[in-house]
This record gives C-alpha cells, structure tokens and sequence, in this order.
C-alpha cells in the first residue's frame, strides 16, 4: 500500500474502490501517448498491474486474482474498474468496452485472458 493511501485509510484497514481514486488517476495519466493529445486507454488489468506494488499485492490478496478461471467474479481487477466507474460519475474518466475475444494481458511472463465477453476500457477525460 502506498504511504498516501495508508495515511488516509490508517493501518489494516481494507481498501476499497473509493479508496483508491487518486492512484488510479495517475496510473491513467501515466497512460502511454499516441497521436494527438489525449492519454490511450486501458484496461483495469493494465492499470493493476501498475499500481505501486504495495498497493497491488494488497488488493490481490484482499480480492483475489482476476480474470478467467479466477475462480470468482470479484478480482482486484473489478476493485480497480469500480474505482474507475466512480471516477467516470465525476466526469474524471471515459470509459468505453471492447470484446475480449483473443485478449490476454500479460505481466512478467504470465498472461491473464479477461473473464468476461466484453470489457471496460478506461482513459482520463
């Protein structure tokens, strides 16, 4: 967990996806540059995997893994696309979907394939 967010939460308590809003807005507004201005997107896998990794193991080991054959249909992956959601309400983020046929998401030699047929894609307004 960063420093930040343990000051506000104080120690041991369970992160939650309001929690987590400002991280996620600087992960999305690290996003990589194309053409034009505007960060790309990402998927909530994406932006997991590069939430400082204090942070990172703590929500993996409070929700689990994500993706298919996770086991389970709240991930960490979902913790951090609900933070994501909240943000869109406050006209902070755009999300749109894109089907997940073919898709795997990768990190140090392990990919993970989305659990669902459809996913979030999120970028900074």
């Amino acid at each position: 967990m960063t420093p930040a967010l343990a000051n506000r939460l104080g120690l041991g308590q369970r992160v939650l996806p309001r929690h987590m809003l400002v991280e996620v807005t600087d992960v999305l507004a690290r996003a990589a540059v194309g053409r034009g201005r505007q960060p790309r997107y990402m998927t909530a896998y994406q932006i997991l995997q590069r939430l400082d990794p204090p942070l990172r193991v703590q929500l993996i080991r409070q929700y689990g893994t994500s993706g298919k054959g996770a086991g389970h249909y709240y991930g960490a992956a979902t913790s951090v696309a609900k933070s994501a959601q909240m943000l869109e309400k406050r006209g902070a983020v755009r999300i749109d979907y894109i089907d997940t046929h073919g898709i795997e998401v990768g990190r140090k030699g392990r990919t993970v394939e989305p659990g669902y047929s459809v996913c979030g894609i999120y970028r900074l307004r």
